[in-house]
Parts: C-alpha cells; structure tokens; sequence
C-alpha cells in the first residue's frame, strides 16, 4: 500500500465492513494523536517509537518469537524516520497489522494512545467518525460541475459518481433531446459565476421552458447517479448551488432525505473544505436530535419492562452479531474483554485480557453497523441508564 501521501484518509462504512472481517492469530491496532504542522510534529514519530515498543513488549510477553515480532512490526518502524510521512498528517493515525496486512489511516480526530493486540481490528475509535456525529451526503450542483461527497462532523470525502454525467454539456452530448436540439456554451459568466449554456433549436429558439426541461434531466441523470451510489437513502443529502439549481433538483429527485436548506451561491468557487463548514450547520441539529430520541426511547422501553430494550451485554453481543439489534449505545474509551462462540451462542467475559480475548463493546458495535443497525458511541458519563453497554432489539 501507499504509506506517503497527501491527501488526508477518509473513513466509511465499507472500511469498517472491511475491517470487521479480519480474523488474525496476531493483529494489531494502534491509535495516536497526530499533528498537521508545528512543533507537535516533531513529537508525534516519538510517539510512534514508544507505542512500537510497548506493542513489542505485549507480543513478547504473549509468547510471540522475537523474529515474529520484529517482522510484524517493521513496516510501522520504518514510519518512525520517514520525514515526508510526517509532513501529511491529520489529527489522529490509526494502523491496522496482522503477518498478512497493514493498513493506516490519517484521520480528523485525536486519538487517544493506545495499543490492541487480539485476534480482529480494535475498530471502537472510529466509531465518532461515522456513528453519533453524523453522516450525510453533500452534492454541489451547477450546470458546468457536478461534485458528490460523503461527510461527517469532521470529515468530507469525494466520491466519483461513475457513469454520471458531471456537466450538462457532458450529458448532452449521451443523451437524446427534442426537436433536434442543440447546445454550445459562450464565453460569458452565468448566474452560476461558470459558462453559460446557450440552447437553440428549430422551433424553440430563446425557449426558456425548454432549457429548463433539459437541465432537468440533466439533474435526473445526477439523482440516478447519486441513488446508485448511497447505501441508505435516510442519510441526509445537502444541495450546494444557486437556488434556481437546487429547486430543480428537488423537483425531479428521488432520493428520500434531502435537507430543506442548502448551500447557496456557486458551488465551484469553494473547496470541499469551505462546503463542509457550510453544510454541517445545516445537518447538525437532526443528528443531535435523533441521539436525544434514541436515548428517550430506549428509557421508555426500559421503564415500561419491555423486551426489546436490554443493558445485558451477553444478549446484545449474540443479537448484534444474529442481526437483531437496531440502536446500539456503546462507551467510548471502555473494554470489555472476552470472547463470543456463535455455534454455541455463549459469550465468555473475563476482567483482564486474556489470549484470544477481544472487546466484546467493539465486537457489538461493529456488528450492529455491518448488519444495518444504528450505533450511539458515547462517554461514559452519557450512556442511558448510566449502563456499561444499551440495546434496541429490533423485536422482543
């Protein structure tokens, strides 16, 4: 894999799938702090150093041959001197090893140290990135760009909309239109602050009726695209464009959660960084709402003696795993060692680490996620009912 790059690492729930199924006698997961610039950069291969070692002490302890160890290991050492690696960090690094695998990720969010070593990816850290501090999908619309991404509270990702027209230009020239239509673009700046586009035709010269059905289907074409390429369409979708643009996206749309107010003006002049910081305030109050609703809801059921809320974390760990959790209230920064034997349906939990031991909190949270439930990482202090682990089964 690619070690050194510059652009900053984006997480989705794919990479946790990916992650959630990685099985391995050894794997490690190692969490950081990191800097973007400054003298804290300094710092940070230091830091590297001393968890390489404390992870070296781990395996050794563990009864790994020192050969093994250093093997594993190197691919990580070999960052500690890499000047130009250091040059391209984010807030925080997490990296993934197992004999067979490495995989790193720069990441906006501070990570607290911390060396894991079990037999599957330690994956609750990441949890924040794409659970409780929402996720959301962000479109910027004009007639010469069309741009997709996938963000959350600290993070914006592009995603290609493959075998999408992205300009109407594009689209037109793939696409069939009435009356033997034509289309150039002038030179001139639009309303949109790009080209203008100039129809023309045999019967409808100067038709603004007709411009306006083509670049509604122009915008169809983006909504298909968009539709292909989301997971689950109650995700909600931010407009980026001049108003005009996002009404009539809205009209032809048929994705299912598009938020009432967009970011208007024109999209292109802005980075995604300067749309994300225009589009978060736009979703925020929906995802602290729904946590709010989720808590009051688990109380409820709680309260009421109903079966489908449980704190008991040997029946969450099954029913995470069986597909039968909806809503899921995990604590960050906790653990819970053990294992979990599907066949029998048994979780075994233990206070200290032991050989072959992962965090049944991880272990449930992840699993709640790939198998399409909702998941709540939270502090401790914030867990309903004050419980070290809080379900919402999907029935009683």
């Amino acid at each position: 894999m690619e070690l050194v790059k510059q652009e900053i690492d984006h997480l989705t729930r794919e990479t946790l799938r990916e992650l959630a199924h990685i099985v391995a006698p050894r794997c490690l997961s190692l969490y950081m702090p990191t800097h973007r610039s400054g003298n804290e950069t300094e710092q940070d291969p230091i830091r590297l150093k001393n968890l390489l070692a404390q992870a070296e002490d781990e395996l050794l302890a563990a009864g790994d041959r020192r050969p093994t160890v250093v093997d594993l290991l190197e691919p990580m050492q070999e960052l500690v001197d890499n000047y130009e690696f250091w040059q391209h960090q984010s807030e925080g690094l997490a990296i993934f090893r197992t004999p067979e695998y490495i995989q790193l990720y720069r990441l906006p969010l501070p990570f607290a140290e911390q060396v894991v070593i079990s037999e599957r990816p330690h994956i609750k850290p990441l949890l924040p990135l794409v659970t409780t501090n929402g996720h959301f999908y962000l479109l910027a619309l004009s007639q010469n760009q069309v741009r997709f991404w996938e963000g959350t509270r600290r993070q914006i990702g592009e995603i290609s909309l493959d075998d999408t027209p992205t300009s109407l230009a594009e689209a037109m020239r793939f696409d069939e239109f009435n009356d033997q239509l034509q289309f150039h673009t002038q030179t001139g700046a639009n309303t949109d602050g790009g080209r203008a586009a100039i129809f023309h035709g045999h019967s409808n010269a100067g038709d603004e009726a007709v411009v306006k059905e083509n670049i509604k289907r122009f915008l169809n074409r983006v909504d298909d695209g968009v539709c292909d390429h989301v997971e689950d369409q109650r995700t909600p979708l931010v407009l980026a464009g001049v108003e005009v643009m996002r009404g009539l996206y809205q009209e032809v749309a048929n994705y299912q959660t598009i938020v009432d107010a967009g970011v208007d003006g024109n999209p292109e002049r802005l980075s995604a960084q300067e749309l994300h910081a225009q589009a978060w305030p736009l979703v925020e109050p929906r995802f602290a709402q729904a946590q709010q609703a989720a808590v009051d809801g688990y109380l409820h059921l709680a309260g009421t003696n109903d079966a489908r809320a449980s704190a008991d974390l040997n029946e969450i760990v099954a029913g995470a795993y069986f597909q039968r959790v909806d809503t899921l209230f995990v604590p960050l920064d906790v653990q819970q060692w053990g294992r979990f034997e599907p066949e029998a349906n048994r979780v075994d939990r233990h206070d200290e680490q032991q050989t072959g031991d992962f965090d049944l909190l991880d272990f449930a949270a992840v699993h709640t996620l790939i198998n399409g439930g909702v998941v709540y990482a939270l502090a401790p202090e914030e867990m309903p009912g004050h419980h070290l682990v809080a379900a919402i089964f999907r029935h009683g």
